[in-house]
């Protein structure tokens, strides 16, 4: 009898703890749309890859597109290149990108510069 309620308990903690994977690592809050259809919303978090200027754009329940940036040029790509990145928008504040269906608003200042 004991040895049941025993396993019961360890079961029961053993769930409690796994994890959702719904969590955000650290980094910079962004706005994405994720899929077509989506609206803009502050959901995405941007986590710098090391000292490189590479970055993961993390998706709210567990995805995520990683991207290489060029430090001489600046220029952006989608490290595993499977879908083509566009740039659709910029102003003095934030980048807009696009991959497939999702699209992100990086600020400018979470970008490395160019170097001159």
């Amino acid at each position: 009898m004991y040895l049941r309620i025993f396993s019961l308990l360890a079961a029961i903690a053993w769930i409690a703890g796994c994890s959702t994977g719904d969590e955000l690592p650290e980094g910079d809050a962004i706005d994405c749309a994720i899929g077509v259809a989506a609206d803009f919303s502050n959901a995405c978090v941007l986590e710098r890859v090391g000292a490189a200027p590479d970055f993961v754009i993390h998706h709210p329940g567990g995805g995520f597109r990683r991207f290489v940036q060029d430090g001489e040029t600046g220029e952006i790509a989608v490290s595993d290149g499977a879908e083509p990145l566009t740039i659709f928008s910029e102003d003095e504040a934030r980048l807009g990108l696009r991959v497939s269906g999702d699209r992100y608003l990086v600020p400018l200042d979470k970008l490395v510069a160019p170097s001159q």
